[in-house]
């Protein structure tokens, strides 16, 4: 219990951290709400008027206790464009933002163990050559790139799927694929390499001299030793998806939280940002602490 107040502890620190950067960054660009919600034609005493009723007009050390005091009592406040209650459509558009990350996360591990063991098992030949050879390839693709190779193949050559939009399950296949298959690489990499250094453990050779099979030794045995740092590595793919998600749900015309960061930086619709930021925190470090906590689930000989 005192390991996990104590993540839970750090995980607070690094969402304050990341909620007070993020409001610096956000003031110190140029431009003025203000003005952008009022229009280019406005007087001067509406846009100074907007500025009382954001305001837009206090100190900067003002705006952020207030900008805290709302995060404490749960007010996100309000869009600068719409007026709409920030944490009422962030919270629509988070399930979209999970399914797609969730999913992708889900055909990145499948992949990685199922490529990386097989990779291992036939090191050094024609099979592991190829396995590295097509997952080094996707993984240094941007993903921007990767979608538009899907989109051209999969939509407009072959005409089997939908390029954009959300709703049916059909429009999920290519952005969950670009995700997914792109991070399946590292994680390859990463068992791959585990499971040929767990091999050459003493206790391996011992199950071999009990006349253990070689698929027991690999799956019962083997397998579970090398997961501790994949679980690590997926953890961290897993938090940079959801970074992702600005370019793969602007690019399949998705709706979700990176299409709200996306819209609202061009609007610099504040309050917007700072909530969508603010969720995506929480989801990463919760995400961080369940892997920390996955550690003992999987190899009960770890001592949190």
């Amino acid at each position: 219990m005192a390991y996990v107040l104590k993540r839970l502890a750090a995980a607070a620190l690094v969402v304050f951290g990341t909620v007070t950067l993020v409001f610096l960054i956000l003031y110190a660009l140029p431009g003025d709400p203000a003005s952008l919600i009022a229009g280019d034609d406005a007087p001067p005493a509406v846009i100074a008027r907007i500025r009382i009723q954001l305001g837009a007009d206090q100190p900067l050390w003002a705006q952020y206790l207030y900008y805290l005091h709302g995060l404490v009592t749960g007010d996100l406040g309000r869009s600068f464009l719409t007026g709409e209650p920030v944490f009422g459509r962030l919270a629509a558009q988070l399930p979209a933002t999970l399914e797609l990350t969730f999913l992708s996360a889900g055909v990145a591990i499948v992949l990685g163990v199922l490529l990386g063991v097989l990779s291992a098992v036939h090191r050094g030949d024609w099979i592991d050559n190829l396995i590295q050879t097509i997952t080094m390839t996707f993984t240094s693709m941007p993903e921007f790139w990767r979608g538009i190779l899907l989109i051209l193949i999969f939509s407009v050559w072959l005409h089997w799927l939908p390029a954009i939009g959300n709703g049916d399950l059909a429009q999920l296949v290519l952005p969950v694929a670009c995700m997914g298959v792109g991070h399946a690489g590292v994680l390859t990499r990463t068992v791959r390499n585990n499971v040929l250094e767990v091999i050459e453990e003493p206790f391996v050779a011992t199950l071999r001299g009990k006349g253990l099979l070689e698929g027991a030794i690999l799956y019962r045995h083997v397998l579970r030793s090398a997961l501790i740092p994949v679980i690590t590595t997926f953890g961290m793919l897993v938090s940079q998806m959801l970074g992702g998600v600005v370019v793969i749900e602007t690019l399949f015309a998705r709706q979700g939280l990176g299409r709200i960061i996306a819209e609202s930086v061009g609007s610099k619709d504040i309050p917007m940002i700072q909530g969508a930021v603010l969720f995506a925190a929480l989801l990463s470090v919760t995400i961080t602490v369940l892997v920390d906590l996955s550690y003992r689930w999987i190899d009960p000989r770890i001592t949190l």
